[in-house]
């Protein structure tokens, strides 16, 4: 019996994380809160529909907002708790679109691989000093540690 308890034990604690996930839900963030600006031709664009959606567990989540006179828009973190054991890789699909003269400008789209806020912008990345799409650049593949993201914005 004493045997037993010991393997028991030693099993959970090998699987620890899995096994708390399990019984208690881990908070993960899905989608990071920010501020970004749109523009076009250099110029901020009012008034411009953004939406940002995100599938995780099966679960999609679209979100929308309209820039301000400036071009800016907000976007708050969203959240999940979750009871999925993490030896699989945690991943949420990511993308932005913005709605400008009649035409649909995907400006984002990612993988979110870290579980924590700020994540899908590279590994040690806290917080966002900038976020800003301009429309007319060609997207381009960013390869973030981990991850990659094909976007036409710029960030701090």
């Amino acid at each position: 019996m004493v045997r037993f308890s010991l393997c028991l034990l030693f099993i959970l604690f090998a699987v620890q994380d899995d096994a708390m996930s399990m019984l208690f839900p881990k908070k993960v963030c899905l989608f990071s809160g920010f501020t970004g600006q749109i523009t076009f031709e250099g110029k901020p664009l009012p008034n411009v529909r953004v939406k940002r959606s995100y599938s995780f567990e099966n679960k999609h989540t679209e979100e929308e907002t309209t820039t301000d006179d400036q071009g800016y828009f907000t976007f708050e973190s969203a959240w999940a708790k979750t009871r999925a054991p993490f030896i699989a890789q945690f991943v949420v699909e990511q993308h932005i679109y913005v709605y400008y003269q009649e035409t649909e400008y995907q400006v984002w789209s990612a993988g979110k691989l870290l579980e924590n806020e700020f994540g899908e912008f590279g590994e040690g990345v806290e917080r966002l000093k900038s976020f800003s799409c301009e429309l007319t650049e060609e997207i381009r593949s960013l390869r973030l540690r981990p991850g990659l993201a094909l976007t036409n914005c710029r960030w701090e």
